[in-house]
């Protein structure tokens, strides 16, 4: 008399452990999946607002920097005036009238504009800093999406498994 005691080894004996095992499989891989993706997407997400807070505090910095090089350069040019009054006046020219005047108001022309370029290039520096923070933004934004996609994607991608898998154990048993 054959005894045909089932050998537990022989996953072939019993078809529903091995169907069984495959969907747990399956479930676990697709939660993996999922925590895996929303961890990434707020990874990607701190980092872009640390980006986004970094250039913003560098657009104020150079605004702050422009103001202090723009204050500065007001400060030598004013002291490159006094030097020009001091030589036209030992030169015993008067300093409100005729050339001396003019050469007065030319220096103080250019130091104007001077100091407006360094006010402009501070605050175009700035505008590109805070242009990289509102594109940050948009991509923080886009990296919150692509975390909701990327659960979605694993979501059917574990289920369309556990339809395959419940279909081939239905096979199986037919």
């Amino acid at each position: 008399m054959n005894d045909t005691k089932a050998n537990p080894s022989d996953a072939s004996l019993s078809p529903g452990l091995g169907v069984g095992l495959l969907a747990s499989t399956s479930v676990f891989s697709t939660i993996s999946g999922i925590y895996s993706s929303i961890a990434s997407a707020r990874e990607n997400q701190r980092n872009l607002r640390f980006n986004q807070d970094l250039m913003k505090i560098r657009a104020k910095d150079s605004l702050f920097r422009g103001k202090l090089a723009e204050q500065e350069y007001r400060k030598q040019g004013k002291k490159l005036i006094g030097s020009q009054r001091a030589a036209l006046a030992a030169q015993g020219l008067a300093l409100d009238d005729g050339t001396a005047l003019v050469l007065q108001e030319q220096a103080a022309a250019s130091i104007e504009e001077g100091a407006l370029t360094i006010r402009t290039n501070a605050m175009r520096e700035a505008w590109g800093f805070e242009s990289e923070a509102s594109t940050m933004k948009m991509e923080e934004g886009m990296a919150r999406f692509r975390g909701r996609m990327g659960v979605a994607e694993t979501i059917v991608g574990g289920s369309s498994q556990l339809a395959q898998i419940a279909y081939q154990e239905n096979k199986l048993r037919r």
